[in-house]
């Protein structure tokens, strides 16, 4: 299994959530998986959470 680009449609979908998202509750549960996301693939890449957010 590829983790990064796993972990890199999971930030794709938590975005598309945002966008959607219809009431305070969406936007915290899909900006929480954006901001696991981000943590993720900065532990499986050994690079800082900001070079993620290109991704």
């Amino acid at each position: 299994m590829d983790y990064l680009n796993t972990f890199k449609k999971i930030k794709a979908l938590a975005e598309i959530g945002l966008v959607y998202a219809q009431n305070g509750y969406e936007v915290e549960r899909n900006q929480e998986l954006l901001d696991l996301s981000q943590q993720l693939m900065s532990a499986i890449a050994n690079q800082p959470i900001k070079a993620f957010d290109k991704y």
